[in-house]
C-alpha cells in the first residue's frame, strides 16, 4: 500500500497555504478594482449624461454621442458580478475564477462592441490578462497538489 509520509502531506499543506496566501493578495487588487468599477459603473448608470458630458469634455471627445442607454447598467452588472467572483475566490472556490474571468472578459469586450476601436486600452488589456492568468496559474497550482 502506498501513502505519503507526513512530511510530504505537511509540506503539500503549507505550498498549498503560501498560494492561498497569493490569491488573498491578489484578491484585495482586484476588491479594489472591481468595486471602483462597480461605483464608477453604477454612478454612469443613475447619471449617464452627466458622465457621457464629462468624457466628451474630457476624454475620449465624441465617443459616446452614440452609445445605447444599456451600456452603463450593463457595464455596471457586469462588474459586479467580477466582483462576486473575486469574493468566491477569496473563500477559495474556483467557481469564482470562472465567474471573475468571465465578467473580466465582458468588460475588456463590451466597450469595443459598444464604442468601437476607440475604445481600445493598452494598459486594460495588460490588467485583465494578468490578472486573469495570475489566478488560473495559482489555482492550477492549488489543484495540481491535492
Amino acid at each position: 500500500m502506498f501513502a505519503f509520509s507526513n512530511f510530504e502531506t505537511k509540506d503539500m499543506a503549507v505550498e498549498i497555504e503560501k498560494y492561498k496566501e497569493w490569491v488573498r493578495a491578489l484578491c484585495l487588487l482586484s476588491f479594489a478594482g472591481s468595486g471602483i468599477k462597480v461605483l464608477g459603473y453604477g454612478f454612469a448608470a443613475l447619471f449617464p449624461t452627466i458622465v457621457t458630458d464629462w468624457v466628451q469634455q474630457w476624454a475620449l471627445g465624441g465617443i459616446l454621442n452614440s452609445v445605447s442607454l444599456f451600456y452603463f447598467p450593463l457595464l455596471a452588472i457586469v462588474a459586479f458580478v467580477s466582483f462576486y467572483g473575486v469574493i468566491k475566490m477569496w473563500q477559495s472556490k474556483i467557481q469564482g475564477y470562472f465567474i471573475y474571468s468571465a465578467a473580466q472578459i465582458l468588460l475588456y469586450i463590451l466597450p469595443l462592441v459598444f464604442l468601437g476601436e476607440k475604445s481600445f486600452n493598452i494598459l486594460n488589456t495588460i490588467a485583465t490578462v494578468l490578472f486573469v492568468a495570475s489566478y488560473g496559474w495559482l489555482f492550477y497550482r492549488m489543484n495540481k497538489m491535492k
